[in-house]
């Protein structure tokens, strides 16, 4: 007795369906159990980065800069930091530098404002070793037509205290 030629062809569909399912399972089963840091670390830069653009907008909204930076107070550095420290998560890590338009005219130069650091990091450091650091950087005007352009470092606390 013959088998059937058609029941053949039938079988091997079958089995292709079948191989297809297991290849399909098994490469689902591997992107399951593995991840890609980069992209973990892409959200959290981010995260940092929105956050920093957060601050810097309140910290304008509410007059904060114009009556630290602006007014340009004795010890405004240490008053900026207590905000910041205030307005920020205790696992984030900061760093503000504010520039100061020199002169008007062209070219425009920009030299650093702040007299002392505006960080909570212990260690210099710090923003060289953690993987995630953000920045954002704010353009603010004073009400006495002073240019200052204002750079927010965030990075991920609890790697390089």
């Amino acid at each position: 007795m013959k088998a059937d030629p058609g029941r053949a062809g039938q079988f091997r569909i079958i089995e292709a369906a079948t191989a297809a399912i297991i290849i399909f399972v098994t490469i689902a089963a591997v992107n399951q159990f593995t991840r890609n840091p980069r992209l973990i670390m892409t959200g959290r830069s981010a995260n940092l980065r929105s956050m920093a653009y957060n601050v810097l907008y309140r910290l304008a909204d509410t007059s904060v800069l114009e009556n630290t930076v602006g007014k340009g107070s004795r010890d405004w550095e240490s008053d900026l930091k207590i905000v910041l420290d205030t307005l920020l998560p205790s696992t984030v890590y900061f760093n503000l530098t504010v520039y100061a338009l020199q002169s008007p005219a062209e070219p425009l130069t920009f030299v650093v404002h702040n007299r002392k650091q505006i960080s909570n990091c212990r260690s210099p450091d710090a923003f060289k070793q953690t993987p995630e650091i953000s920045s954002a950087t704010f353009l603010y005007v004073a009400h006495d037509s002073k240019m200052y352009v204002l750079r927010l470092q965030l990075a991920e606390g609890g790697v390089g205290e």
